[in-house]
This record gives C-alpha cells, sequence and structure tokens, in this order.
C-alpha cells in the first residue's frame, strides 16, 4: 500500500513538472492592466515607452481615456478595451448609446489596436442583468460601422477576430 502511495505521488510530481515545462512555450506575450488611478502617476506617453521598452506586447485598460488611446496610437500594442461599469445601464438600455460610445471611444483611435471591448468587470447585484443586452447592443453597434477587421462577441467579451 505505502509502494502505491508513493508511486501515485511520484506521478503527480512528474505530471505537474511536465505541464509546467509546457506552459511558458505557449505564451505569445505578457499583458498588463493599465490603471491610471493614484498620485505621481507617469504621463500616458512614458507608461506606453516604458511597455515597449519592456517587452510589453497588451494593455487593458478598465474604461476609455483619451490620454492614454492616443498614447497607444500606432504602437500595435494589443489593447483590451472595458466600456465601464458606469456605463452598463446605459448601453443595456439603448442601442443607441452603444453606437454613441463606439463613435466616441473607438472610432477616433483607428491607429489604435483594440482587439476587445469587454462589457462587466466584476459586476454584482442586479446590475449584472445588464451585462448580455449591453453585450448584445455593442456587438451591434460595432457590426454597424463596418470595422477593418470582423467584430464580434467571443468569449464574454466584444472584439475584432
Amino acid at each position: 500500500m505505502a509502494n502505491h502511495g508513493a508511486a501515485a505521488y511520484i506521478f503527480s510530481v512528474t505530471l505537474a513538472l511536465v505541464v509546467l515545462a509546457v506552459i511558458p512555450a505557449a505564451v505569445q506575450g505578457i499583458g498588463v492592466a493599465y490603471s491610471i488611478n493614484g498620485d505621481g502617476l507617469p504621463s500616458a506617453k512614458d507608461v506606453v515607452r516604458l511597455y515597449q521598452s519592456n517587452g510589453i506586447t497588451g494593455m487593458r485598460l478598465y474604461f476609455p481615456d483619451a490620454n492614454v488611446l492616443q498614447a497607444l496610437s500606432g504602437t500595435n500594442i494589443s489593447l483590451i478595451l472595458d466600456v465601464g461599469n458606469d456605463q452598463l445601464a446605459s448601453l443595456a438600455a439603448s442601442a443607441t448609446s452603444a453606437a454613441s460610445w463606439v463613435k466616441a471611444n473607438v472610432q477616433p483611435h483607428q491607429d489604435v489596436n483594440i482587439v476587445y471591448i469587454t462589457v462587466g468587470n466584476e459586476v454584482s447585484g442586479g446590475d449584472t442583468e445588464n451585462i448580455l443586452p449591453a453585450i448584445q447592443n455593442m456587438n451591434g453597434a460595432l457590426s454597424a460601422r463596418r470595422p477593418r477587421r470582423h467584430q464580434g462577441v467571443h468569449g464574454g467579451a466584444v472584439g475584432r477576430h
């Protein structure tokens, strides 16, 4: 019985090591969530230069920020852009609101590599009811603008494919 337990342990450890050895080979790049809340933060341009100098190829913004979007222009850093939880109710209630959001936050930034637009981040309570209608309205708004790449809903996020 003791030999069986030891063999199972050795097998488990070996399997874990093999899995860990394979994971780095599958990594495509590194992305970092960028928060603009705080005191004494560097400018958006300085942050983008920091990303580039360290080989960071992806960024996530939790709501659109014009300075950050401008700094990303022409960099080819892949961006995951959240709509911002404060926008969920409006986007869920109206396809027109979703179209206005896209017009204000996506169309002016054609040189930014926006790969996904996410709807709902750590939403709780009754606000969760707004997520699906907001995704549907955002998908419609993005599809209507005929982007440079096909956009649609994928994996709970609205994005370009």
